[in-house]
Parts: C-alpha cells; sequence; structure tokens
C-alpha cells in the first residue's frame, strides 16, 4: 500500500441537485495549507491559536474543487484560496453552511473508511472485546 496520495476527486449531490466536486482526500500539503489558514500564532509567538471564523472556510477551501450548480454559473475550478474564499463569501448562509456540512460528511467517511481498513490491514479484531469477570480471572469457581 502506497504512502502517497493519489489524487483524485468525489463527487457530492446537495439536496437541491447541486454537485460539488472536492478532493477525496487531502495530502500533506494541503492539509498543512488548511491548518495555517485556520491557525495563527499568539501575540507572544509562543503557541498557535485557532481562528474560529476560519475554521469552515479553511475546510472547504482545502477539499473543494469545484461545483455544478444549478441556478448559477460561478466558475471556480482552478481559483487560488483567496479568489475561492471570496466567491465562497458571497453565498447565502445557509448555502455556505450546507457546502460545509457536506464536505465535513464525506471527510468523516473517508476517515472512518481508513480507520476501519488500517484495523483489518493490521489483524485487529473488528468485534467489541469481551471483558473477563474478576473471579474468573483469578481462578474462582461458581460452584
Amino acid at each position: 500500500m502506497s504512502r502517497f496520495i493519489t489524487p483524485g476527486t468525489t463527487e457530492i449531490t446537495l439536496d437541491n441537485g447541486d454537485v460539488l466536486i472536492v478532493r477525496t482526500r487531502l495530502n500533506a500539503g494541503q492539509m498543512r495549507a488548511r491548518h495555517m489558514r485556520m491557525y495563527s500564532m499568539s501575540d507572544d509567538g509562543t503557541a498557535p491559536r485557532l481562528k474560529l471564523n476560519e475554521v469552515g472556510l479553511a475546510t472547504v477551501l482545502a477539499y473543494l474543487v469545484d461545483w455544478r450548480l444549478h441556478d448559477d454559473d460561478v466558475p471556480i475550478a482552478g481559483l487560488d484560496g483567496d479568489d475561492l474564499a471570496a466567491i465562497l463569501d458571497n453565498l447565502a448562509p445557509e448555502d455556505f453552511l450546507e457546502v460545509r456540512q457536506a464536505i465535513d460528511a464525506h471527510e468523516e467517511r473517508g476517515d472512518a473508511k481508513r480507520a476501519e481498513k488500517k484495523t483489518i490491514l493490521a489483524g485487529g479484531n473488528t468485534s467489541s472485546p469481551i471483558s473477563i469477570s474478576r473471579g474468573v480471572a483469578i481462578g474462582a469457581t461458581s460452584g
């Protein structure tokens, strides 16, 4: 299994039929860019500080490659982060939230799928562990 991310996209269809084209998975560089947008250094320069107003936008910018909107013709393919952010800022708040939630769900599905695959490849037990009662562990009998 390769350690390198194969570039690819996934289509996510929204409730109204609009389609988001998103990265299937972020590579290390895309993840760093996402974190750079979400964090800034504290005033004393000792620790990163989360920029709460950037968390959702940073995630959408990291994943969103293109879209097909039924009612609007707003091209976004190939835009840099700042230009794409300017377009996303013009969405209605509820529409941006729908895009963000769709991308968050896509990321969660991918994380869960990789975690499951990692467990299976490592030979891990996918069933829940069974605990042994204290009496059995120390050799007690029931009779």
